[in-house]
This record gives structure tokens, C-alpha cells and sequence, in this order.
């Protein structure tokens, strides 16, 4: 018998857990917001993938693509891209004359591909000073811990972000497996972050969570107690009755992060 598409899409979801066991994931990541973005986490039960964009790291996706290859391997790229003859020869006399415009029109395509795909950042740190700082409202938002087994399909499959002040430099032809590490790369002033990221395909925009995979709630250390209240009154009016409830507080023992204490 056949495996249908939806069998196997299940058996696909199940490499997760065995990735997390393995300890190559975190079984428990974070996303850092504003009070209003949480809002919609416990109205809607949606998370927000964005696309490359609107990313506040204008190096996102940025490689340096060299398209030095002999004319039998452009050749062979363009016979498999199933190219008439004469296009070829136009093609690949542009390229002999011009390879740094070729190289910049690469990059634009590879930017215009990037453009489609949702983008869901994560770190596994609830305790991050930056973090804190940077995307929460100045301390007045709050940071959302996810254990991404309770919902596979969504958090297929979250990689790693590699530090690395040097561009990502590939070979069009000869290192085209290697496409999407731009994706995953980011310079080391950034390395504070952490990052964990689920890169989809055609997946931007507001998506549908499991409810059980929100796992707790921790509040900033400015946030205010009326925010406080009425989140939880939220959670519990929305179904999230399991959700625990924490706060970031100033740690007596080091200035370099906080302390998160239940409520």
C-alpha cells in the first residue's frame, strides 16, 4: 500500500521529538514581546512569522555569490533550467563579460526567494537583559516559553542561528546545497540573542498555535500590575488556564541577568 501525503507529513513531525531528545533543540524556547502583540498570543492562539524585510538586521540573508565556474558547468545549469539554445549563448556571454553583474543579480534572486518565506525567531534564554530591554517595551512586555513537542507541525524544525563576522561566500554552481546558510547566519554583535529560527515557506503572516505548547508567561520587571491581572484574566478567559506565571526581577547576585520568580 501507498503511503499517502498526510501519513507521512505525521511520520515527518515525529523527527522532532527525536531531535530534541538527542539534544540538538531545546525543548523549551522563548519568544521576547510587547504587552499588545500578547494580546493576540491568548485572543487569536497565533504567532506571528515575519518575513526577512521587516528584520531589524539589514545583513539579514546577505551573501557574496562568485560565479566562477567553467563554461561546461554553466552550460549544464542552463540546459537543466531547460533554456532555448540561444538564450544559453546570450546568457553565457553576459557572464564571461560581466560576472560581477551576474553575481548581483544571484544575490537579487536570492533575495526575492527570501521574501517568501515566515520567519519565527527564538532563544532559549527567559532571562536575557538585552532581550529585555530591546524588544519588550523597555522591561514592560513580557517573554512567552513554548515547548515546541506540543506542537510539531509548527515548530518543524527550529536550527540554530551561527555567529560569524565573515560573509557567508558561495559558489553559485559548485555550492548551491549551501543556499540557505545566509539564512542562518548573523554577525556576532547579534550573538547575545541566542537565536533558534523555523524558517517556512510560504508560511508568513499570523499562524495558529496549540494552545497546550504555550507553557508560561514571564512579565517584565517594569510591567505594570494592571497589565499583570489582566493577562491572566485573559489566559483564563482564552483557555490557557495551564499557563504559569513568572516575573523578571533584579538579581542579587549578578548584573547580567535577571531573576524570574513565579507569581
Amino acid at each position: 500500500t501507498s503511503l499517502k501525503i498526510s501519513e507521512f507529513e505525521e511520520n515527518y513531525y515525529q523527527f522532532l521529538p527525536l531531535v530534541v531528545k538527542q539534544g540538538r533543540v531545546p525543548q523549551y524556547l522563548c519568544k521576547y514581546l510587547t504587552i499588545d502583540k500578547l494580546k493576540y498570543y491568548l485572543e487569536d492562539n497565533t504567532i506571528y512569522f515575519s518575513n526577512f524585510e521587516e528584520m531589524n538586521d539589514k545583513y539579514e540573508a546577505y551573501a557574496r555569490y562568485d560565479v566562477v565556474n567553467s563554461d561546461e558547468e554553466w552550460k549544464d545549469l542552463l540546459q537543466k533550467m531547460s533554456l532555448p539554445y540561444m538564450h544559453q549563448r546570450i546568457i553565457l556571454d553576459v557572464i564571461k563579460d560581466n560576472p560581477q553583474k551576474v553575481g548581483e543579480i544571484i544575490l537579487d534572486n536570492i533575495k526575492q526567494m527570501a521574501s517568501s518565506l515566515g520567519i519565527l525567531c527564538l532563544t532559549p534564554d527567559n532571562d536575557n537583559i538585552t532581550m529585555w530591554a530591546h524588544y519588550t517595551d523597555n522591561n514592560k512586555g513580557a517573554c512567552v516559553e513554548f515547548d515546541i513537542l506540543e506542537d510539531c507541525k509548527l515548530f518543524l524544525l527550529p536550527k540554530k542561528v551561527e555567529y560569524s563576522d565573515d560573509i557567508v561566500c558561495l559558489n553559485y554552481i559548485a555550492e548551491q546545497n549551501r543556499a540557505m546558510e545566509s539564512l542562518y547566519h548573523k554577525s556576532t554583535k547579534w550573538s547575545y540573542e541566542n537565536e533558534y529560527r523555523v524558517i517556512k515557506t510560504g508560511f508568513r503572516g499570523s499562524r495558529k498555535f496549540n494552545k497546550k505548547a504555550l507553557r508560561s508567561i514571564v512579565f517584565g520587571v517594569d510591567t505594570r500590575p494592571e497589565e499583570i491581572q489582566r493577562i491572566k484574566e485573559m489566559a483564563a478567559r482564552n483557555g490557557f488556564d495551564h499557563v504559569a506565571f513568572k516575573q523578571a526581577r533584579l538579581s542579587q547576585n549578578s548584573i547580567l541577568k535577571f531573576d524570574i520568580v513565579e507569581l
